[in-house]
């Protein structure tokens, strides 16, 4: 028999992995992260809601991330699109490219409350780690004890 393709048999075991992003005990919104773990085919990966909750994905929309120890990276992610600048612009007027660069410039400027240090956005400079074992993973990060 001959198969061909990535079936899920050919993947390494994965764990669902959850958990929340918080700097100085506030929720960081919008921040992209990325586990990655040497040698993987994939890195896990997920984006913080408005609460900074996330779930990991790496084959299949949350199914978590590889089994094993991973460096973690978190960047800051997409503007906010709840932000009040962008929730007062007119969507029923035409467009006005002016009000909308501004609106998205306003959301996307960091919260300096919430901000993500640059130094968690590479492989490189992260101090996060984190060990993902089979069964449930919660876990949080606090980027203010770091």
């Amino acid at each position: 028999l001959l198969t061909t393709g990535c079936g899920s048999n050919d993947w390494p075991e994965v764990a669902p992995v959850r958990g929340t992003v918080t700097n100085a005990g506030k929720p960081v919104p919008n921040a992209a992260l990325g586990f990655q773990s040497a040698g993987a085919p994939r890195y896990g990966y997920g984006t913080t809601d408005a609460a900074g909750r996330y779930t990991l994905s790496t084959f299949e929309p949350g199914d978590g991330a590889i089994i094993g120890d991973h460096v973690v990276v978190i960047r800051p992610g997409k503007p906010n699109v709840e932000h009040p600048d962008i929730q007062a612009l007119d969507m029923s007027e035409p467009k006005n490219d002016a009000a909308y660069k501004k609106a998205f410039q306003a959301a996307s400027r960091p919260n300096k409350k919430t901000l993500v240090p640059a130094r968690y956005g590479s492989p490189d400079t992260t101090p996060l780690k984190a060990t993902v074992k089979p069964g449930d993973n919660v876990i949080d990060f606090d980027l203010s004890k770091d």
